[in-house]
């Protein structure tokens, strides 16, 4: 029975990370966030990657957002076929309440959230 706080199933690999995601996830976000692995494993695909504009020409090949009980929401911009990193890579990392464009930043909160107070495990 899927619930709520269900975030489809099984627990999933973080991409290869770039210097710069990995840069951007502890600049961007809170000093007690998770891990960015935990954040990943704990996420959601959006539908619709399209909509999170980035400033690269293609769109997204993927974007994963990890909602954390209203405090902040992580977004993984995963680009595809970079050099040195085979098919999918984390781009870069945001903070979700950063982003400009209102309806956007609603869709991506609509997400979630993946972890609530008494969820087993905790932050990290």
């Amino acid at each position: 029975m899927s619930t709520k706080y269900d975030t489809g199933g099984g627990v999933t690999t973080l991409p290869p990370m770039t210097g710069h995601a990995r840069g951007r996830y502890e600049k961007r976000l809170p000093d007690d966030a998770v891990e960015p692995e935990v954040a990943w494993d704990r996420g959601e695909d959006i539908q619709h990657p399209a909509v999170v504009e980035t400033f690269h020409t293609d769109p997204p090949k993927r974007v994963r957002v990890y909602h954390h009980n209203q405090e902040y929401l992580v977004v993984f911009i995963v680009g595809s076929d970079g050099p040195d990193f085979g098919d999918e890579y984390v781009a870069t990392v945001y903070n979700g309440q950063t982003h400009e464009h209102g309806p956007t930043r609603a869709y991506l909160y609509s997400h979630g959230p993946h972890y609530v107070e008494n969820d087993v495990g905790g932050s990290i």
